[in-house]
């Protein structure tokens, strides 16, 4: 597989990723943050166990996906959290800042970043700006707690390039596993209620099969073939879906710079993929 075949995968995530974002509006006012991510990840768990069945006894595999796991349970509380108390405009913006962190980390681990990357992660996080509707202003708690997401996110796409020699559906299942089983600890804090869970039934299949199952799959196979610096980039195109989804579904008004954002995200994605085609 060629690194446009799995910069494509890593979109698709995105696509996913982004409709996900109306299945957790509509989960938010109903159920706590460890019991959504508690149900979502154990259901991708149950989704993608009978796929990887003979390849649970690889002791690498447990290792990768318990890492996996643990960070991801981490980030996905935590920008949780913190979107309680943010606008959604700071809050898309934070998060997008894992563009910018991956290289980071990538140099820290010895990692060849190219001026291009960077350049094509300043583009998209201006885009981001503009998509967002960023306005500046203290941090307050939950925007910490956004930000502190962030670099959750982009250690997770850290670790998952570390363990790419590791079947991606054994390493994606494991880690919604050990995720699930980190969560069911913290649900009865939330005292969910039944009735309030299967009002939600549709959202939480769908962020179950669909975002978990299928697109933190998608991005672990993905990222086989795309170095985690370039990987940022079509991921980063989450926030773009996610808010031409709202609105087509929710009636949500888009400004001129927002489109605008859109357009730029895009481009710098575009334009690290032109770098990628010449270098297969």
């Amino acid at each position: 597989m060629k690194q446009s075949h799995g910069i494509l995968l890593l979109v698709s995530c995105a696509v996913i990723w982004g409709l996900a974002f109306i299945a957790q509006s509509v989960s938010s006012g109903h159920v706590g943050a460890w019991t959504f991510n508690t149900i979502r990840f154990f259901l991708g768990f149950l989704t993608l166990l009978p796929l990887c069945a003979k390849h649970l006894k690889d002791k690498r595999s447990w290792f990768g996906g318990a890492l996996c796991g643990i960070v991801l349970c981490l980030a996905s509380y935590v920008q949780q959290k913190g979107i309680e108390t943010t606008i959604p405009g700071k809050a898309g913006f934070i998060t997008s800042l894992y563009i910018i962190i991956v290289p980071f980390l990538s140099i820290a681990l010895h990692q060849h970043v190219t001026v291009k990357n960077w350049l094509c992660a300043l583009l998209a996080l201006a885009g981001m700006y503009l998509l967002c509707g960023f306005q500046p202003g203290g941090f307050t708690s939950g925007e910490m707690l956004i930000l502190l997401s962030a670099f959750f996110y982009a250690v997770h796409i850290m670790v998952i390039d570390h363990f790419k020699d590791v079947d991606g559906i054994t390493l994606s299942t494991i880690q919604f596993l050990v995720a699930s089983l980190i969560g069911f600890c913290f649900v009865p804090m939330e005292k969910p209620q039944w009735t309030e869970i299967r009002q939600i039934t549709i959202p939480l299949v769908y962020a179950g099969v669909m975002s978990c199952a299928v697109a933190y799959t998608l991005q672990i196979i993905g990222q086989k073939y795309v170095q985690p610096s370039k990987a940022v980039l079509p991921l980063s195109l989450e926030s773009v879906f996610s808010t031409l989804f709202g609105f087509l579904i929710l009636g949500q008004k888009l400004s001129p710079l927002e489109f605008l954002g859109c357009l730029v995200v895009f481009s710098a994605v575009l334009f690290s993929q032109t770098s990628t085609q010449r270098n297969t």
